[in-house]
Parts: structure tokens; C-alpha cells; sequence
């Protein structure tokens, strides 16, 4: 592989970071105190720790890791002694197979490669980080130096001479995981995926209308690729007993891109979820005025209260939810999102994202505080964050409430189990949005309904109903096939019960809900356009 050298300093002018004439500064500072150059420029305040480690990092082509985030294997913490570790700055991370991944502050150290490569019998794979981050981590990981002193110059790294600020690298590091992480996320963004889930030895894309199985990254084991790309971004909720969220920002050519990775506070964290935060211009598109829920934004803004929208899956309620903010947003004075699992960027927006229900209430809080006068809550599920919820409604403020669910009436129900009494009397519009693919005429196949359909067909059993073969033909046109049902229910043309009681009006509701979706499903289902297989999750009662 090509050698290749840098000006540390004519970098950082070339990148604006610096003037040449703090360069210049800097570099008398640097002899004089005998401290490296990129020391000199954090100590004379010109630039930060961050900055000069990020483009040291680039230079070298090397990964930044954040080891504040990252979780050590202990395994590998014994094949590197505490003096070596300490006296040149350097903490093992993971291996695979005779390779050792080390995070280090100069990776350009070639006499520190050698002592490590010597020490563990292994090829050294360097990463950059931050001195301040690897001073902490030594003092957790190999305590018995915690009294060390400051490694000298001399055992760190040599301060070069005025014409030896041009530094050549002794072999140009692999940095071929981190780099296979980077293409994973790339490709990720440009096939605009929604979510990805680590299963066992492969990774299962969701695109929304469809998903595929990928490998891991050539190489990697299970365990290494969920360490990595967790200490690619910063860990943003560390609490003990509950899964831990990183964020990673990444910028490409189509825009910005948030990665919220999802997954256990141990070392070896068994599975973990990745959800896609980036530009949907299809999703922020308006609604067609067809659409059952163009009727309700006029209305919107100027309503208080709650708005259920519901779908069976997070692809057809984002297409609602960001839709439906994209359209609105500008009526409100100061609305606020709040979501578990973004999927898109809401321009000029301020859009709070926690998935544990201590910070959603810190969020609403926040809400209540700032006067917010239209929120928009996506997933939220937890019963106490959805009592704080209520109480904002009954202030005034619209409430646009996106679950995931088969079930729209129930929803309350599940919610607030017995309790549900103020919630259901607050909801003035339920929106529903499902999909169903048309059945194939050629490979459709003859099914009898079970017991339950009975009851919705009067008994009319000798009706013919169909369900798909999943011939390859059908399969290939399922996606142009797909259809999207939607209806939308108002509070007032539901009716109260004879009684007028909350409790009871709720239950009422849902059986008016229930009874205008078989309505509009049950004749296609007779005239076999769509499968028993797609229909009976939405009609059954249980």
C-alpha cells in the first residue's frame, strides 16, 4: 500500500479550522515546550480537542471512536499490560481472528504499533481518540496506574524537529471494519431504508413496503459489529436497566442523517435496532384531496383535543403523521413532535426524540412550559406519559396521538386498560390507514372462513372466500398491487349511548368503528379482490 504524508498544520489552514498565522504561533509554542503540535493548538485555545482529533482522523483515513460510548470486550484488555497501555497512551478494543483493534492518541506512533504488536502477537488495526477520553478510560479499565505519571514526550511521541512536521506514516493503517460499517450506513441512506434489525448473523432491512435479510459485514461476528457501530455516535440515554439509544450523524449528498441505534447497556449485546432519520420528501408530500384526512386539517389547528391516527405498521402511519405535520405546522404558533422512532427530518422543526417514558415526561414539561400550542406525539405508549397528555388537552392544545396498531377502537383500551374514561372522552377524530394488496385471479385459492368471520357474514358461510398461493407472478406485482385503505371517524356522528356514560360511549365507538371498517372490507373480501389472510386481523374483536 502507497505511504503517505501530511502537514498536520497546512490542514488545518487548507480546512479553515486555523490561520497561518496561528500556525505559526502554534508551531514556536510547540518547540519551545516540546509538546506536539496538535497539544500546542488545544493548549493556545485556537482549536478545540474535537476538532483537531476529528481531522486527525481524517488525515490518516483512521476511525474516531468516542471511548466515553464504547464497551470494552475484557477479554482483550489482557493481551496489553497496564505500562504498555499507559505509557503510550493505547487501549485494546476487540479482536478478530490475529487482528487487534486499538484506540490511540497519535495512531502515527509507529514505536507504540511495535510494542503492541509485539505484546499481543497480533497485526494492529489503530483508531484515534481524544486524550482526555483515553486518560479516563486507562484510569477504568487498568486502575493499578492510576498514580502513573504523565508519559514524557520521549515515550509518547518524539517532538519533530521544524522540517519534520511533515510526518510519514510507517504503513498506511487497514481500516477496513470501520470502513465496511461506514458503506453498511451509507447504503442504508440510499436505498432510504426505515429501520434495520440485527438477527443472529444477519441484518433485516425494512423498507416499508418491503424488507430484505443483508449479511453482516465480511468478517464481522455479531457482537464486534454492534460494539463498533455503537461507539460511532453518542450514547444519549444511559439508564442501567434499560436499553441504551446512540445517536450517529452522518452527511452525504442527498443531506443530513441520523442513525438512532438501539441496544443493551453490556458488552455483549445480543440484538440491536437501527432507526433512519433523513429527508422523505414522498412522506412530507401533501395529501391527495381524496383522502379522508384532508377534511380534518382545516379543522386541526383550531380544535382542541385528541386526534388518534392509527396504522398497522410504522410505514403507513409515518406517511399520516409527517403528512399530516408537514400540512399544519405553519397554523400553530409553536408546535412541538415528540417521537420514538423518527423517520424523517422535519424541516424547521423542533422534534424531541426518547424512547424511555422518564424522559418523554421530561419532554412534556418542556411542552407545557414553552406554551406549545399544537403537539404532535408519535409511538408514545407509556399509560403515565399519556395521563400527563391528557392534562394538556384538557388545556386546549390539539394533540395528534400515532400508534401502531391493528385494532383503532381499541386503542384506548390497551393504553389506559379500565382508566380510559377521559381519554376516550377528549378524542374527537380517529384516523385509520392500512394497506391491502389485490389478490392474484389466476393462483388464488378457495379458503373456508373461520368461525369468527361467520359471525360478520350472517352465517353466509357458502359464501366463497379467497386467499393468495404467493405464486411468483403475484409476488412480483404485490408491490404495484398495493392498495391504501383509509377512514376517518368523527366524535359527534359516532353518537353517544342511551346512557351518556364516558365509559360506555367509548365501547360504542368502537363498535361503530368496527362495524364501518367491515362495511367497506367485507365486499371485496366477497368478491375476492383481497385475501381472508389481510382482512381478519382488522375485523377480529379479539
Amino acid at each position: 500500500m502507497a505511504r503517505k504524508s501530511f502537514l498536520l498544520g497546512d490542514f488545518l489552514v487548507e480546512q479553515g479550522i486555523i490561520t497561518r498565522e496561528q500556525l505559526r504561533e502554534a508551531l514556536k509554542y510547540h518547540h519551545e515546550k516540546g509538546i506536539r503540535l496538535g497539544r500546542a493548538l488545544i493548549e493556545l485555545g485556537f482549536v478545540s480537542e474535537d476538532q483537531i482529533i476529528r481531522a486527525l482522523s481524517e488525515q490518516l483515513n483512521v476511525q474516531y471512536v468516542k471511548l466515553k460510548t464504547y464497551k470494552v470486550d475484557p477479554e482483550v484488555l489482557r493481551l496489553i499490560s497496564p505500562e504498555i497501555a499507559w505509557n503510550y497512551l493505547a487501549l485494546p478494543l476487540f479482536r478478530i481472528r490475529e487482528r487487534l483493534t486499538v484506540a490511540m492518541v497519535n495512531p502515527l506512533d509507529i514505536f507504540a504499533i511495535d510494542a503492541l504488536t509485539r505484546a499481543s502477537k497480533m497485526k494492529i488495526e489503530p483508531v484515534v481518540c481524544s486524550e482526555s477520553d483515553m486518560r479516563e478510560a486507562l484510569r477504568k479499565y487498568y486502575p493499578k496506574r492510576k498514580s502513573s505519571p504523565a508519559p514524557t514526550p520521549d515515550t509518547v511521541e518524539p517532538a519533530p524537529a521544524p522540517e519534520e512536521q511533515a510526518a510519514e506514516t510507517a504503513s498506511e493503517p487497514t481500516n477496513g471494519y470501520w470502513q465496511k460499517i461506514d458503506d453498511f450506513l451509507k447504503r442504508l441512506a440510499e436505498k432510504k431504508a426505515r429501520q434495520a434489525f440485527v438477527l443472529g448473523n444477519k441484518i433485516r432491512v425494512d423498507f416499508g413496503e418491503y424488507q430484505e435479510d443483508w449479511p453482516l459485514p465480511d468478517s464481522l461476528d455479531k457482537n464486534s459489529f454492534i460494539r463498533m457501530l455503537c461507539s460511532l455516535g453518542d450514547e444519549v440515554s444511559t439508564y442501567e436497566r434499560l436499553p441504551h439509544r446512540f445517536l450517529i450523524d452522518k452527511k452525504y449528498a442527498d443531506g443530513p442523517c441520523r442513525y438512532h441505534v438501539l441496544a443493551g447497556s453490556g458488552v455483549k449485546s445480543e440484538t440491536a435496532m437501527i432507526t433512519l432519520q433523513m429527508a422523505r420528501n414522498e412522506e412530507m408530500a401533501g395529501l391527495p384531496e381524496t383522502s379522508p384526512l384532508a377534511r380534518l386539517l382545516n379543522v386541526l389547528p383550531h380544535t382542541p383535543g385528541l386526534v388518534v391516527f392509527a396504522a398497522p405498521d410504522l410505514y403507513l402511519l409515518d406517511q399520516a403523521f409527517y403528512a399530516t405535520w408537514q400540512a399544519v405546522h405553519g397554523k400553530f404558533r409553536y408546535p412541538i413532535a415528540i417521537e420514538n422512532q423518527p423517520t424523517a427530518i422535519l424541516p424547521d422543526a423542533t422534534q424531541l426524540v426518547s424512547c424511555h417514558p422518564a424522559e418523554q415526561l421530561a419532554m412534556l414539561r418542556y411542552v407545557q412550559a414553552a406554551n406549545c400550542d399544537g403537539l404532535f406525539l408519535k409511538n408514545i405508549t407509556d399509560a403515565s406519559v399519556l395521563q400527563q397528555v391528557i392534562q394538556l388537552a384538557e388545556t386546549g392544545v390539539p394533540v395528534v396521538l400515532g400508534l401502531v396498531t391493528t385494532k383503532p377502537w381499541m386503542a384506548p383500551e390497551l393504553l389506559f386498560g379500565k382508566g380510559y374514561e377521559e381519554f376516550a372522552r377528549l378524542v374527537h377524530h380517529v384516523y385509520y390507514r392500512a394497506a391491502v394488496t389485490r389478490l392474484c385471479p389466476e393462483c388464488r385459492k378457495k379458503v373456508q372462513p373461520p368461525q369468527p368471520l361467520k359471525k360478520l357474514l350472517n352465517g353466509k358461510s357458502e359464501l366463497t372466500i379467497y386467499d393468495d398461493t404467493g405464486c411468483e407472478a403475484c409476488q412480483q406485482q404485490n408491490g404495484q398491487s398495493r392498495e391504501i385503505v383509509e377512514f376517518l371517524w368523527e366524535a359527534h356522528s359516532i353518537g353517544e349511548p342511551r346512557n351518556g356514560r364516558n365509559g360506555r360511549r367509548n365501547g360504542h365507538a368502537a363498535k361503530e368503528i368496527r362495524r364501518a371498517l367491515e362495511k367497506q372490507l367485507l365486499p371485496r373480501l366477497k368478491k375476492g379482490e383481497i385475501g381472508l389472510s389481510q382482512v381478519l386481523p382488522l375485523l377480529a374483536a379479539e
